[in-house]
């Protein structure tokens, strides 16, 4: 007759409580990530908004295109392969201007305040 490699009788309710509190925390964490990554995409509606406002009043004309280029290519007026195309350079190009922002706004001796040093 072959063993049963399981909790006794007597700690079959620990190993639930147990369980049952570690799914607990993990739904807490869980819940807390999703509240910060709101946070964050709510900060980063908000700038965008800011952007495309000041944009909007200082190049009303280039805005004007960009919108209407944009509702041109979502109306399916940009055949599937070039708009894979011109998504895939597209993003290298904002990634890049991102990045060299951020290296342009902060200073090289300026810390981050979460950081410690």
């Amino acid at each position: 007759m072959e063993e049963h490699s399981g909790p006794k009788p007597g700690q079959e309710e620990e190993v639930m409580k147990d369980r049952t509190e570690r799914v607990r925390g993990e739904g807490k964490q869980i819940a807390d990530d999703a509240r910060e990554l709101a946070a964050d995409v709510n900060e980063l509606v908000e700038e965008a908004t800011d952007f495309l406002r000041d944009q909007a009043i200082r190049r009303p004309y280039v805005t004007l295109a960009s919108a209407f280029g944009l509702g041109y290519v979502i109306g399916g007026g940009v055949p599937p392969w070039a708009m894979r195309a011109l998504f895939t350079v597209g993003s290298k190009v904002i990634v890049s201007t991102i990045i060299s922002e951020l290296g342009r706004t902060s200073s090289p001796g300026e810390m981050d305040p979460g950081t410690s040093g």
